[in-house]
C-alpha cells in the first residue's frame, strides 16, 4: 500500500497490478472479517474493493428522510442529527438514500427536496454509516424509461448526468442502478444496457472504483419463481454477453434484488421459516444467472403491517381488524430468520437492508417501518422490530425520542 493511496502489487521487473486509487494520500487498506479487502479514503469513502464479501452487512433504506408530501408535512420532523443517531443505535452497517437531482416539475412526493444528498452523505459518513446512492430514473414520463430502440440515448441525456451528479458532489459507498427496472416500465435488454453503459463509464473509462450494484430487481408477492425469466434475460442479454467476452466479467459489483416473496400462509407456513425460503429463492435465481462470484445485494425487503391478505396474516387490510401485538411477532420472526439466511456464506449476500426505516408519511401508507410515522398514535411509535433489528445488528441504546 503506498503513501499516495494506490495498491500496487510488483514483480521482479515492474508493477504488475494497480487498483487505481492514487491521489489518495492518507487510504488506508483493510482486510476485514466480512473476507472483503477494502481500500477506503481518509474520509472513509471506499475507493476499492475485492467484492468478496462472505457474511451480508445488513442496513435499513432512509426512508426519504426529506421528503414532503402535497399536504406539506416532512416525513421525517426528528431532525437530521436525530435520525442518525437513532440509525447508529440500530447498528445499521449501511443506509440506501434515494437520489433524484432533477425534481423540478416532477410530482411532490417522488423527489427529495433540493440538496438532500449533499447534506445527508457526509452526515451519515461521520456517524460511521456506509451509503448506497439509489440513482433513480427520471420521475415522470415520458422519460422514466426508454422509448423502444432508445435505451443507448435514453442513457446519455436522462442517466449519465444523474451518475455525474452523486459523483461530483459526494461519491457513495455503492451505486444502485434503477429501482426495480421490471416494474418500472425496463425491458431487460434495455436495463442490461445502462448496466453495461454505467459500468464502462464509471470503472473501465473514469476508474472510479465505486461498486455498482444492478438493481433491485423485484422478486414480490407471489411464489419464488414468478420474475425468474426477468433474471435470465438479463443475465442473457446481448449487452451482457458483450462485455463478459471482452473483459471475462459482468459490468457489475452486484446482483441487486428486491425478494419481497411470501408463503402460501393458507398451507400453514411458519414465520420463522421464511429464511429458508427466502435462500432457495436466491439459490433458484444463482442457478438463473450462474457465475458465482458477483455477490446478491439484497436492497430491500421486509414485510408490512397494512397490505394484502396474502402478505402477513393478522396484519392485512382485509377480514378481521389487524392484531398489531401479533403482526409484530410475526414480523419480528420473519426478520430475524431473513437475516440470518442472508448471513449464511454459501449464499454469497454482501449486503441486506431492510425496507425501511419508517412508516409511510401518508395516512393510510405503506407501513414497513420500524417505526410508525407522525399520522400514527403515537407518532413515531417505535415498534418491536426496531428493537429484533438491533439485535441482529449488535446495536446498542435507546432509541431516540421524537
Amino acid at each position: 500500500m503506498q503513501t499516495d493511496g494506490n495498491l500496487v502489487l510488483y514483480g521482479p521487473s515492474g508493477a504488475l497490478w494497480d487498483a487505481h486509487t492514487a491521489g489518495h494520500g492518507g487510504a488506508r487498506l483493510a482486510v476485514q472479517d466480512d473476507c472483503n479487502l477494502v481500500i477506503y479514503a481518509s474520509n472513509g469513502a471506499v475507493l476499492w474493493s475485492t467484492g468478496t464479501a462472505c457474511r451480508a452487512e445488513i442496513g435499513v433504506v432512509s426512508g426519504r428522510i426529506y421528503r414532503t408530501y402535497s399536504n406539506g408535512r416532512p416525513s421525517w420532523t426528528l431532525g437530521q442529527q436525530t435520525a442518525i443517531d437513532d440509525l447508529r443505535r440500530l447498528g445499521a452497517r449501511w443506509v440506501r438514500i434515494e437520489i433524484a437531482p432533477d425534481c423540478s416539475g416532477a410530482v411532490i412526493d417522488t423527489c427529495e427536496p433540493a440538496g438532500t444528498y449533499e447534506r445527508l452523505v457526509p452526515a451519515l459518513r461521520s456517524n460511521g454509516l456506509k451509503v448506497l446512492a439509489l440513482v433513480s430514473a427520471p420521475a415522470l414520463p415520458p422519460n422514466d424509461h426508454p422509448p423502444p430502440g432508445g435505451a443507448d440515448a435514453w442513457w446519455s441525456t436522462y442517466y449519465e448526468p444523474r451518475i455525474e451528479h452523486v459523483l461530483s458532489a459526494f461519491p457513495p459507498d455503492a451505486i444502485e442502478i434503477i429501482n426495480e427496472p421490471n416494474n418500472n416500465g425496463f425491458s431487460a435488454a434495455d436495463f442490461a444496457l445502462i448496466v453495461k453503459r454505467t459500468y464502462e463509464r464509471l470503472h473501465d473509462v473514469m476508474h472510479v472504483k465505486t461498486p455498482i450494484v444492478a438493481g433491485g430487481i423485484l422478486n414480490a408477492y407471489d411464489d419464488a419463481t414468478t420474475h425468474d425469466q426477468y433474471h435470465r434475460d438479463v443475465a442473457n442479454s446481448t449487452a451482457y454477453r458483450d462485455y463478459l467476452a471482452v473483459y471475462g466479467r459482468l459490468p457489475m459489483d452486484g446482483w441487486g434484488i428486491h425478494p419481497y416473496q411470501v408463503f402460501d400462509w393458507s398451507a400453514g407456513s411458519n414465520p420463522s421459516n421464511m429464511g429458508a425460503f427466502l435462500a432457495q429463492a436466491l439459490q433458484n435465481i444463482r442457478s438463473i444467472i450462474f457465475h458465482p462470484e458477483v455477490p446478491f445485494w439484497v436492497t430491500e425487503f421486509g414485510w408490512q403491517h397494512s397490505d394484502s391478505c396474502a402478505d402477513t396474516p393478522g396484519c392485512g387490510a382485509c377480514g378481521p381488524a389487524p392484531d398489531q401485538t401479533a403482526c409484530d411477532s410475526r414480523i419480528s420472526s420473519m426478520m430475524a430468520s431473513s437475516f440470518a439466511a442472508f448471513r449464511d456464506p454459501s449464499l454469497h449476500v454482501a449486503t441486506a437492508l431492510w425496507y425501511d426505516y419508517r412508516d409511510d408519511e401518508l395516512s393510510g401508507g405503506a407501513q414497513f417501518g420500524l417505526r410508525q410515522s407522525s399520522f400514527a398514535s403515537p407518532a413515531y411509535r417505535v415498534k418491536p422490530e426496531w428493537t429484533t433489528f438491533q439485535q441482529i445488528a449488535g446495536g446498542a441504546g435507546a432509541p431516540t425520542s421524537p
